[in-house]
């Protein structure tokens, strides 16, 4: 819900467009796998930002395609915009592809929104465990720590946990997160200080792990 109440989001859809092979036909239809990539802008004041957007094969993290638009897209301030529509492949492809749509700002390449998209429903997915899944305690910034997670597969749900957070007032700033490879995630965590040695567990979709 936080995470889609700030300025500026981007999401994305699923479509199948349907094209019978004549118009006096309908039983020999062609489906055309895409997926539409809109963002909203709920600022006062129009923003560009470039469109990076990116696939990887589920059970092998293996990428499928890495593409960015080069030149900004002017968002419009209080509205949606629909920015780009793709053709993502056949039917085997798409049900085994995790789409990934990023905002990114042109100057200094900071990630400003992201969305990550499943093939659904999710219970007909088969998650693969991750073989180099690596959480990183990187070193404090005034009062908060960053806890830095990578992976090598696509991840559904990662939930980052510490051991009595509600006794020693931890707050993780985000959780609850998707994961792709290639990309650095960081969670703020504040009051992690307050324990000598933590103990920190994660959890995913399909699994639950003790650090």
């Amino acid at each position: 819900m936080r995470r889609e109440l700030v300025d500026i989001t981007v999401n994305t859809k699923r479509i199948i467009e349907e094209i019978p092979a004549d118009k006096y036909t309908h039983a020999h239809i062609k489906k055309i796998h895409k997926v539409q990539i809109f963002a909203t802008n709920l600022s006062l004041n129009d923003r560009q930002l470039l469109l990076k957007y990116q696939g990887w094969d589920i059970s092998t993290g293996r990428q499928l395609f890495s593409e960015q638009t080069l030149r900004p897209q002017n968002l419009k301030h209080n509205q949606s915009t629909e920015i780009y529509v793709r053709e993502l492949g056949d039917s085997e492809t798409v049900n085994s592809m995790v789409f990934a749509a990023y905002l990114i700002h042109p100057k200094d390449d900071q990630i400003v929104a992201r969305s990550i998209n499943w093939p659904e429903p999710l219970k007909y997915i088969h998650f693969p465990a991750p073989k180099n899944l690596r959480i990183e305690i990187v070193p404090p910034q005034d009062t908060s720590h960053v806890i830095e997670v990578h992976c090598d597969v696509p991840v559904k749900g990662f939930v980052l946990e510490v051991e009595n957070s509600e006794k020693h007032d931890i707050v993780c700033e985000d959780n609850c997160m998707d994961l792709v490879p290639g990309e650095a995630i960081q969670i703020g965590v504040q009051g992690l200080d307050s324990i000598k040695e933590p103990h920190i567990t994660y959890r995913y979709l399909k699994a639950a792990i003790d650090l």
